[in-house]
């Protein structure tokens, strides 16, 4: 059903309010490792998203794009509590976005997730044990976590004061992680066999992969690039989770350095990247507006009046519904 015709329907005295009490908004959440794609997040935040706001901004659609490293001094990947922060924010994006909630950028560059802030009796127990049974030192373990009533909690100075234990109990968890992955429910510490990058892509396709949007990037003749550092197995997952109109390829010149925008052949990407970003996600909300019209989303300068419109309705329905005591 098309907007026009909700629009009709509710002057008709229909005010079911699933039908039209719909978020005005659209936030999407951006995904990359922090040193890459520094020229691609830039034209996100600088051009993308203000030229979608004002394609929409007639519609009464609020245009958001959350770059978890706009502003940082450090790189949020490697706190983890900005990391837990951030995946609550996927999260939230979901709940309240229009048309696409999360945008991946991937490329070549992996990093580990930080420290999970919590474990229950039994992850810690196990995971201590694996540690063990491979002669591992799990002292670090008990300095970076403390019990508390219900479970193990990430000790917050362990990780701000002392990045050398955070690592050795990050190598700890994460060799003991991988060593259960091989015998129980491979998703249960995922956390350790992800990079962070691909673990929230993992969560924001777990809630819903057609309002995903994956950029997949390759460098041609990149001396620098090998089996293990080219996230193959990242992008073929991608690949194979996401709707085919939800994915953009780009093969870039290799230049020292990265991307550079003053050279002419990474001018003419950035602008074919910008193009076709704002293309595949204008489709992606216009196809979610069509499907969940709402009737606020028009014209600014009639949304006023057409409220004031559903009040006198809603009022007189609930009048001409009272009965008259006789």
């Amino acid at each position: 059903m098309i907007n026009d015709e909700v629009v009709e329907e509710v002057l008709q005295g229909n005010l079911e309010a699933s039908r039209w009490a719909i978020p005005r908004l659209v936030k999407i959440f951006i995904s990359s490792a922090r040193d890459e794609f520094v020229e691609e997040r830039r034209t996100l935040l600088e051009s993308v998203g203000p030229e979608l706001q004002s394609i929409y901004d007639s519609t009464g659609l609020e245009v958001e794009l959350v770059d978890m490293h706009f502003g940082t001094s450090s790189d949020p990947l490697c706190d983890s509590f900005l990391y837990d922060d951030q995946l609550y924010e996927i999260n939230q994006c979901h709940n309240v976005s229009r048309g696409c909630f999360f945008l991946c950028l991937v490329g070549k560059e992996k990093q580990n997730c930080p420290l999970p802030l919590s474990f229950t009796e039994d992850e810690f127990r196990d995971l201590t044990e694996a540690a063990k049974i491979q002669n591992l030192e799990t002292e670090p373990l008990e300095l970076c976590y403390k019990l508390t009533e219900t479970c193990y909690i990430l000790v917050k100075d362990s990780a701000e004061k002392n990045s050398k234990l955070f690592d050795q109990a990050f190598n700890i968890l994460q060799s003991a992680a991988k060593d259960l992955s091989n015998t129980e429910t491979p998703t249960r510490f995922s956390q350790f066999t992800r990079s962070a990058v691909e673990h929230q892509i993992h969560t924001a396709i777990d809630l819903s992969p057609n309002h995903v949007l994956g950029i997949l990037r390759e460098y041609s003749d990149d001396p620098e690039v090998s089996g293990n550092c080219s996230n193959h197995d990242l992008k073929s997952f991608i690949a194979s989770s996401l709707p085919e109109e939800n994915i953009l390829k780009f093969n870039v010149p290799w230049k020292r350095g990265g991307i550079d925008s003053d050279w002419s052949e990474h001018e003419t990407y950035l602008n074919n990247f910008q193009a076709d970003v704002l293309q595949t996600l204008q489709t992606l909300i216009n196809k979610n507006i069509e499907e969940k019209p709402e009737v606020n989303a028009r014209n600014k300068t009639i949304q006023e009046v057409f409220k004031e419109a559903l009040v006198h309705l809603a009022l007189c329905q609930q009048y001409t519904s009272t009965k008259i005591p006789t």
